[in-house]
C-alpha cells in the first residue's frame, strides 16, 4: 500500500471514530439538501397527483414512524448523511436506497391520513381492514406475526410481508401500493381478489376524504425520539437499536 493511500485511509478511520464518538444531537443533522428532502418532495407531488391536501409535519427522530393519532411523522436521522447510512447499514445490517425510503414515507404518510381522518372508526374500514377492538391497543407484543407470503389478502410491496401485522399497518401499506406508481397495482393484485378489494377501496377513501378539511388537527408537540433529544454517542445509540431488535 502505498503512503498516500495510508494516509488517505487512516484519515477515514479517524474521521470515522469522531463521528462514533459524537453526541446524536450535536452532528448539526437537517433534512434541507439531503436524499431524504427529495423523497418528500417526490411524496408531496404523488401528493398532489391524487389531490390529497393532508401535510404531514416531518422531523427526524431515531426511527421511523408516525405519531399516534398525529400527522408527525418522524424519520430516520442516520438516512440524511451518507456516512451516518452506512454506520447503520454496519450496526442494524440494512441500508435503505431511495425507493426505500419513497416507500417507508408512503407507508408513513397512509398512518398520517388514517389518523386524520379518523377512518379507522368507519364501519366500512373495519370490516375490510378486519380490526377488532381498540385500533391502538392491539399491536402484536414484541412487533411478532404471523408472515404468509402466498396470502392473496394483503398487498406485499417490499416482500416483507408488513401488511399483515396489523390493521393499521395493511392500511398503511396498502395505501402506499396505490401511491407509488411503478407498481402497476391493478395488474399486480389482478389475481388477488382480497388485495384488490382492498386497494380499491382505499382508492375510494382517498377520492372521499383526500380533499376534505382534516378532522384531528395537527399537534407538533406530540412527536416521539426526536434527534434534538438524543444524547447518546453514535455508537452507543446503534449498539443499543442492535440489541433492541435483537
Amino acid at each position: 500500500m502505498s503512503q498516500t493511500l495510508k494516509r488517505e485511509r487512516d484519515k477515514h478511520f479517524l474521521e470515522l471514530e469522531d463521528v462514533l464518538q459524537s453526541p446524536v444531537h450535536s452532528l448539526g443533522l437537517t433534512l434541507r439538501g439531503s436524499r431524504m428532502e427529495r423523497c418528500i418532495q417526490d411524496l408531496l407531488q404523488e401528493l398532489n397527483h391524487f389531490k390529497i391536501i393532508l401535510r404531514p409535519h416531518f422531523y427526524l427522530s431515531d426511527g421511523y414512524g408516525t405519531c399516534e393519532g398525529t400527522a408527525n411523522i418522524g424519520l430516520a436521522f442516520w438516512d440524511v448523511d451518507h456516512t451516518l447510512s452506512l454506520i447503520a447499514a454496519r450496526y442494524l445490517g440494512e441500508y435503505y436506497r431511495l425507493e426505500d425510503i419513497r416507500m417507508v414515507l408512503r407507508h408513513e404518510m397512509g398512518h398520517a391520513f388514517c389518523y386524520s381522518y379518523k377512518l379507522y372508526r368507519l364501519k366500512e374500514f373495519r370490516q375490510v381492514f378486519r380490526v377488532k377492538g381498540h385500533f391502538f391497543n392491539t399491536y402484536p407484543v414484541g412487533n411478532r406475526y404471523h408472515r404468509n407470503p402466498w396470502s392473496h389478502d394483503f398487498v406485499n410491496p417490499c416482500g416483507d410481508c408488513y401488511a399483515q401485522k396489523h390493521p393499521d399497518d395493511d392500511f398503511a401499506e396498502t395505501f402506499a401500493t396505490l401511491l407509488s406508481s411503478k407498481l402497476n397495482w391493478k395488474r399486480r393484485y389482478r389475481h388477488r381478489k382480497g388485495a384488490l378489494a382492498k386497494l380499491y377501496y382505499v382508492e375510494s377513501l382517498i377520492q372521499e376524504w383526500g380533499r376534505r378539511r382534516v378532522i384531528v388537527k395537527n399537534d407538533l408537540s406530540k412527536v416521539y425520539g426526536p434527534v434534538e433529544e438524543i444524547s447518546s454517542t453514535v455508537r452507543r445509540f446503534f449498539a443499543a437499536k442492535r440489541a433492541q431488535r435483537n
